[in-house]
């Protein structure tokens, strides 16, 4: 019995001093950690309980998190940026790396903030370039850039946020994850194919696969809806289209339920939404609206992570998934 109470008084001790370490600089000093072919620009608490994102939203409520900020360079043409959140209290004992959006080129604050809720040190990569997700200029004429972005840049944080979170908590973490939707599901599909050993577990939502026929869906639906002005359909009538996919297409995987489950079997013809006035009202479309529709469904159809969860029972969209032992 003495030695179980001994015990506990040396867990209780080592405790306190891991919140003492948080009060004195214990995040600060990371500033110093020497990794090759890295550079931490920052390394600082955040205890406010709110942060502003790259995309604007602010961030509410979170819990006091250390941020280190930085980049590597693993090719004299990278500059992979990152950052690394780690809770000051209640750390889960696990890492978890998130992907990101678009083309990437930011850090993906929101889901940073949704980790660090949950207690998971966590970390996120701009994938080697800086700049808005739907701006890809960055990549002409820079290859080292495009394997960044394709590959390396998670790669590379994989080892740079395990090694910072066990500097930071003086304990290796029991398990690692990476978790991403749409780019950030390509992400994980990468790196399951090509490093497979850097995590303990993968979550691939939504994956943005086949790049080449992704790209040329994006352009031909884009033309579709802005070529002519008269094509571009208004988000005031999206409820619409929503409405009448449903009622065509709701029961085609064998349950009524308010989602398409089975798009492949889908049968809906946006015809039924043609004016019948010939002209251009709130509830209808109009002719040309009607053609640059049959032209997104024709040339393919963009799942978005939040209905694709609800599919599977998530409820509050990919970016809420809990993660597990």
């Amino acid at each position: 019995m003495k030695k179980y109470i001994a015990l506990a008084i040396l867990v209780s001790i080592a405790t306190h001093a891991r919140a003492q370490d948080d009060a004195t600089g214990a995040c600060e000093q990371l500033k110093t950690f020497a990794m090759q072919d890295v550079v931490i620009d920052s390394a600082a608490p955040e205890r406010s309980g709110s942060f502003t994102t790259s995309l604007g939203p602010v961030l509410k409520d979170l819990p006091a998190f250390c941020r280190v900020v930085g980049y590597a360079t693993p090719t004299p043409q990278s500059r992979v940026g990152f950052e690394v959140w780690l809770p000051e209290k209640n750390w889960s004992g696990r890492y978890v790396q998130v992907g990101n959006g678009g083309l990437a080129g930011i850090i993906f604050h929101q889901l940073l903030g949704q980790m660090v809720e949950r207690g998971h040190a966590t970390a996120s990569t701009d994938n080697g370039h800086t700049g808005s997700p739907v701006d890809g200029r960055w990549a002409i004429g820079q290859p080292e850039k495009v394997r960044d972005h394709a590959e390396r840049a998670v790669h590379v944080l994989s080892d740079i946020g395990k090694r910072i979170t066990a500097k930071y908590y003086e304990s290796a973490a029991q398990r690692s994850y990476f978790f991403g939707c749409s780019e950030g599901g390509r992400e994980a599909l990468v790196e399951a194919q090509r490093f497979p050993a850097d995590f303990d577990g993968i979550v691939s939502g939504a994956p943005a696969g086949y790049w080449t026929d992704l790209m040329d869906t994006f352009m031909q639906s884009g033309q579709a809806l802005h070529k002519d002005p008269a094509s571009f359909i208004p988000p005031a009538k999206l409820p619409i289209i929503q409405q009448a996919a449903l009622a065509a297409c709701d029961a085609s995987d064998g349950v009524k339920d308010g989602l398409v489950s089975a798009p492949a079997k889908c049968k809906f013809d946006p015809q039924v939404l043609a004016c019948r006035s010939g002209g251009d009202e709130s509830q209808c479309l109009t002719a040309p609206q009607v053609s640059a529709l049959r032209t997104l469904y024709k040339v393919g159809y963009v799942r978005s992570c939040e209905n694709e969860t609800a599919a599977m029972g998530g409820g509050g969209g990919h970016y809420a998934l809990g993660l597990g032992t």
